[in-house]
């Protein structure tokens, strides 16, 4: 079922009053500022971008099942299996 417009824009304002509560608890700063925080996080969710919140890929290279899928295809072409 399609969500309308009328509840994505109502949504939209439920989440960032919703940040706007802890953005402005957290910080404790300027409204402005903590309501303009508030609208960004609503659009990207994500917090932080260090090595323990960011995509484990980017920061330890290819996962192990990665790895094995790419040994096998270069044996596979080598010996043709």
């Amino acid at each position: 079922m399609n969500r309308t417009r009328a509840e994505r824009i109502a949504n939209r304002k439920r989440m960032i009053k919703r940040r706007f509560g802890f953005y402005h608890y957290l910080r404790g700063d300027d409204i402005n500022d903590s309501y303009l925080f508030a609208k960004l996080s609503v659009d990207n969710r994500q917090m932080c971008s260090c090595y323990m919140c960011g995509h484990r890929r980017k920061y330890e290279g290819e996962t192990i099942q990665e790895k094995q899928i790419a040994e096998y295809e270069k044996y596979a072409m080598e010996y043709e299996v």
